[in-house]
């Protein structure tokens, strides 16, 4: 069975780390109270839900099926590490947007909306992709902007 926490790469001087462990939630608390420290107001988008492939090699070893690339929702969402992230954004004074909900069905996580695809490799966004989230986004910075 895979990690349910995702592992970023090294590059160089920057250690692989582990989303989500504790390191990661006491160094993001941290942070976060420094930020608040300064007055800034502090909104943490979650992180996109983990397809699991690189997205495009997927969907061409798969093409009359798309859903064959597109994870369930409980193997690509780590809901345990979006509670305590949300926990210590919140202790930390910020407001946290978990974003599942604008990739995912109840049940799954497509890879593909319509007529776009959401990923350009294994957790990057395609353009077209985020171009349909802005406004959405927006909405949220704008909602943390105003307090609440």
């Amino acid at each position: 069975m895979r990690s349910r926490s995702t592992t970023r790469p090294s590059y160089g001087w920057i250690p692989a780390f582990k989303t989500y462990d504790s390191a990661w939630i006491a160094s993001f608390t941290r942070l976060g109270k420094q930020l608040h420290g300064t007055g800034a107001k502090m909104l943490l988008l979650g992180l996109v839900p983990d397809p699991h492939s690189v997205v495009p090699v997927c969907l061409s070893g798969h093409l009359d099926d798309a859903t064959a690339c597109s994870p369930t929702r409980s193997s690509a969402v780590n809901e345990s590490g979006i509670a305590a992230e949300s926990a210590a954004t919140n202790a930390a004074g910020g407001q946290y947007a978990d974003v599942t909900d604008l990739f995912c069905t109840a049940d799954r996580c497509p890879v593909i909306v319509g007529n776009t695809l959401v990923y350009v490799d294994s957790n990057h966004l395609t353009m077209e992709d985020s171009r349909t989230l802005g406004p959405v986004i927006g909405a949220l910075a704008d909602r943390a902007l105003a307090g609440g």
